[in-house]
């Protein structure tokens, strides 16, 4: 069985080149941001950084969904 999920956002993927804080990929909000998580040559995850603006005070809900779609965990 395959899972998926569908949004009320407009929907980006990764860019693969967001794997420092240097290279963050800009979200514009509300976003939903599609990606996979990559391994380095030990087998160990590489991590995504995401860059948002935000108002002081404002509320955010940041959401994610691979474990309950099906994505194994990184180890």
């Amino acid at each position: 069985m395959l899972l998926i999920a569908i949004g009320l956002y407009d929907e980006v993927e990764e860019t693969g080149r967001n794997n420092s804080l240097e290279g963050a990929q800009e979200l514009k909000l509300p976003i939903t941001a599609n990606g996979r998580i990559s391994l380095d040559s030990a087998g160990n995850a590489l991590p995504d950084y995401y860059r948002i603006r935000a108002r002081k005070g404002a509320t955010l809900i940041l959401e994610t969904m691979a474990s309950r779609l099906g994505s194994p965990s990184p180890r």
